[in-house]
């Protein structure tokens, strides 16, 4: 029989293991997130019919177009889901050629903090500005918007790099990251 001291040690080692484990995920979930959207929106965005074929080649499954609605803000377009091991993922290519990837239970400053550290990476070939970090009340609660338009030092093409992120229990998307072409 576990005496209270042995009973209390072994409650506190799997919660810090639970922690620990959640943090892991956390993180895994916030790196593949942020390369998801490296290698599908920002690597495509030049260009998205690749990314459609890609997706269509590879049997990726697209959500109903009655879901895909909600998703797209009602504006016709795809979404794709790509299932992963720590939860679904949707991508999103809209009428406007705007490349979307969102998800949800995420780590919302782990999302925050990985998007930043991507855009700040491309500075060698870009020249980025800030445009947006700001904190809106919505109807689903708070929402931090995040932009920045970064500029092509080789041609001087600029595209817009966004992240909204909510952290409201009611939010149906938690995280979404765009990117879009503003002069080609």
């Amino acid at each position: 029989m576990l005496k209270p001291f042995h009973k209390l040690l072994i409650v506190l080692l799997l919660g810090t293991s639970s922690t620990v484990i959640n943090a892991d995920l956390n993180k895994i979930s916030a790196n593949f997130y942020t390369q998801l959207y490296a290698k599908t929106c920002v690597a495509n965005a030049a260009d998205l019919s690749v990314l459609k074929e890609q997706l269509k080649q590879g049997d990726v499954p697209e959500l109903s177009a009655s879901k895909a609605l909600f998703f797209l803000q009602n504006k016709p377009g795809t979404v794709w889901v790509i299932p992963n091991v720590i939860g679904d993922f949707l991508v999103s290519v809209d009428e406007q050629e705007h490349c979307s990837v969102y998800t949800r239970h995420v780590n919302i400053n782990m999302i925050e903090q990985a998007f930043m550290q991507y855009i700040e990476s491309m500075t060698s070939s870009f020249s980025v500005e800030k445009e947006q970090d700001e904190t809106l009340q919505t109807d689903f609660g708070p929402m931090h918007f995040i932009s920045y338009t970064l500029t092509n030092k080789g041609n001087n093409s600029k595209q817009k790099f966004k992240l909204m992120t909510s952290t409201a229990d009611r939010a149906e998307i938690q995280a979404k990251a765009t990117v879009e072409a503003l002069i080609r």
